[in-house]
């Protein structure tokens, strides 16, 4: 019989998750010795510090451009978590990637529920406004290649990445609404996030953690300018599988990282709104106004809703045109590629 109870993460993506796993993976030891808390941090069941390994597993190589080149079997993912338990013998086990959220559906979920059926399943999900998801999920496409601009009419229910009602049911579905743990992350935000998904994760008392840096830097307008034009020059996650593979892909990436942390050291650069200044009082209200019934929803069955937005005036910003010393940077990346 099995001696752990799996609580799986599952996200929502914008919510703080990178941190999350984070301060797991640093304070793993710690939580295994004083909360019989198992977080796996080798592979093949861990890659980085999550799980997104056993995410993509369950995908097809479109929608895995997020995990490693080389993505593990299931059977050998089960004999590994399998032997680690028996290893460990843990009374909770977490395993976290936000990707079980915003790309499975359906058949994933049920693909995923025979992989975890001789455990107890506890599924922690944090919900976030959309219009404050919105900025983040953009920033975030565009360090992973994105290539058109934000698109406010895109943020629409049935959406899968901001649709929590539609994302919750589905797992409740699967998993049973007693084994979910929905939560909000605007009230769990500023009161500590990793205290209150332990809380959630049955451990307690709460043990004294090594802190852990903010993670995931947010992107200014002008970061997000240079990106979008940059990507135009970078191959896609299709077109490396279709091309010369995905380390094409990876290569890009890693070039893209270094001229970004390029553009953040030049000095002379004025400075530039943040990301989120796209999103002024109408558009939040419009995001927000399109959600109205799947977040009465999510209301009603899960005990999640959201305030209002902060108070103030919200004026969107229009982006102009990059500066010079910006699209130098562009052209260094030409003459690299015409080198190569």
């Amino acid at each position: 019989m099995a001696v752990t109870q799996i609580v799986l993460h599952i996200g929502a993506e914008k919510t703080g998750t990178t941190s999350l796993q984070a301060a797991l993976a640093k304070n793993a030891d710690r939580l295994l010795d004083e909360s019989s808390l198992l977080y796996p941090r080798e592979a093949p069941l861990a890659a980085g510090i999550a799980h997104f390994g056993l995410a993509a597993a369950f995908l097809d190589a479109g929608q895995r451009e997020f995990a490693a080149p080389a993505v593990t079997q299931l059977a050998e993912l089960h004999e590994a978590l399998a032997a680690e338990i028996a290893r460990r013998r843990p009374r909770i086990t977490v395993l976290s990637a936000e990707h079980f959220s915003s790309r499975f559906q359906r058949p994933q979920i049920e693909a995923l529920a025979r992989f975890l059926e001789p455990y107890a399943v506890r599924i922690v999900y944090y919900a976030r406004r959309q219009d404050e998801m919105a900025a983040g999920a953009f920033g975030t496409s565009l360090v992973a290649g994105r290539r058109d601009w934000f698109d406010i009419d895109a943020i629409r229910p049935g959406e899968f990445y901001y649709d929590h009602c539609q994302v919750i049911d589905q797992w409740a579905a699967v998993f049973d609404a007693a084994n979910l743990r929905v939560r909000n992350y605007g009230d769990v935000a500023e009161m500590g996030l990793i205290e209150d998904f332990l809380t959630e994760a049955g451990v307690s008392p709460l043990p004294a953690l090594a802190a852990v840096p903010r993670a995931n830097r947010a992107l200014t307008i002008r970061e997000a300018q240079f990106l979008h034009a940059l990507n135009q020059h970078l191959p896609t996650w299709e077109e490396a599988l279709a091309g010369k593979g995905a380390e094409a892909f990876q290569a890009g990436g890693r070039e893209r990282l270094r001229l970004l942390w390029l553009l953040r050291q030049d000095a002379t650069l004025p400075d530039s709104p943040p990301l989120t200044s796209l999103i002024g009082e109408a558009e939040s209200a419009a995001i927000m106004s399109r959600f109205a019934t799947s977040n009465a929803g999510l209301a009603e069955k899960y005990g999640v809703s959201f305030a209002a937005r902060r108070k103030g005036p919200m004026v969107a910003v229009r982006p102009g045109p990059l500066e010079p010393a910006v699209l130098q940077l562009l052209a260094m990346k030409g003459e690299r590629q015409d080198a190569e």
